[in-house]
């Protein structure tokens, strides 16, 4: 089957929230804010901090309930600029290296989830190796 070129939509973030609301308005929301220092830097991305505040002026003008939404990460300095300026937001800390007593000293906050993402991947390969796939 040959696929065609086409365009493609990519919906905003308030449409997909509307979306699924308008389909089940009890969904929890994660929201990964992600960065890269090199399109930071080179201007083609925003700053962390704008990024942020664009993304928390949207899930205000949804009217999402605080309660449901969780930002997650792993850049520490995004997790630092939203707690301290919008703390009232749940924080999911996401990492893939060190222990637990390590990470617990990366951010200057206790946040309210803890993904170790190293530890589900090495369990993962575990779990490969020993069904032989």
């Amino acid at each position: 089957m040959l696929l065609q070129k086409g365009t493609a939509y990519k919906p905003l973030g308030s449409e997909v929230i509307a979306f699924n609301e308008a389909k089940n308005s009890a969904i929890l929301y994660n929201i990964a804010v992600k960065r890269t220092l090199a399109d930071e830097v080179n201007g083609s991305q925003p700053s962390f901090a704008l990024m942020s505040d664009i993304l928390i002026e949207q899930l205000k003008k949804v009217k999402l309930p605080l309660k449901r939404v969780r930002i997650q990460s792993f850049d520490t300095m995004v997790l630092e600029y939203i707690h301290a300026i919008y703390a009232t937001y749940k924080i999911a800390f996401l990492t893939h290296q060190n222990d637990f007593e390590t990470n617990m000293k990366t951010l200057n906050f206790v946040f309210e989830i803890y993904i170790l993402l190293y530890y589900i991947k090495r369990k993962l390969k575990r779990f490969i190796k020993k069904i032989g796939a």
